[in-house]
């Protein structure tokens, strides 16, 4: 029974101390944000970036952890998005219409049902890696990268972070189609 006690005081106390890691991760990325200027309104995390939105201010920022590096971004820059899954691109805005279209044009109809029906899986892929990708009007800077985890994460992490994800490309929709009307 001791040992047991001790064991969840352990278990506990780590746990907060994580926590309290994470926690002091991120404000030090949005001390960093405020810092070059941005302050953000909505924040999104991934492994090593914390995304922040500033829908006031109609900008966006990325806070690189590693690096300690803040990129800027107006949302009249942002042309598209994508999500990628162990390199290859599962979620982009043009969803499965597009991929029918690929598939009508290779294979003909049957291609098209095809196509349609490769932009959802069945069942659970083992998904060692996952990016967001972010398309910019910048000739010098097209596009952007970022890291949402790579392998040495565990798979309930991996899946918060792609909820995080795939709520990043719901608000750049919503981003995308209010520029695309204005």
């Amino acid at each position: 029974m001791t040992y047991f006690l001790i064991f969840v005081i352990c278990f506990i106390a780590a746990a907060g101390i994580s926590v309290a890691i994470k926690n002091k991760k991120i404000k030090s990325l949005v001390a960093l944000m405020a810092k070059n200027g941005f302050s953000p309104n909505n924040i999104i995390e991934f492994q090593d970036n914390v995304i922040g939105l500033n829908i006031d201010t109609n900008r966006l920022s990325i806070a690189d952890i590693k690096n300690k590096d803040i990129i800027n971004l107006q949302f009249d820059s942002i042309r598209d998005y994508e999500i990628q899954k162990n390199g290859l691109t599962v979620y982009k805005k043009s969803g499965t219409v597009g991929r029918a279209i690929v598939g009508g044009i290779l294979f003909g109809g049957v291609g098209a049902i095809a196509g349609a029906a490769t932009s959802k899986s069945k069942g659970r892929e083992k998904v060692e890696s996952a990016n967001f990708k972010i398309f910019t009007n910048d000739f010098n800077n097209p596009s952007l990268i970022i890291k949402i985890f790579d392998k040495n994460q565990h798979d309930k992490i991996k899946d918060k972070l792609l909820n995080n994800a795939q709520l990043m490309a719901d608000k750049l929709a919503i981003v995308i189609e209010k520029q695309a009307s204005v």
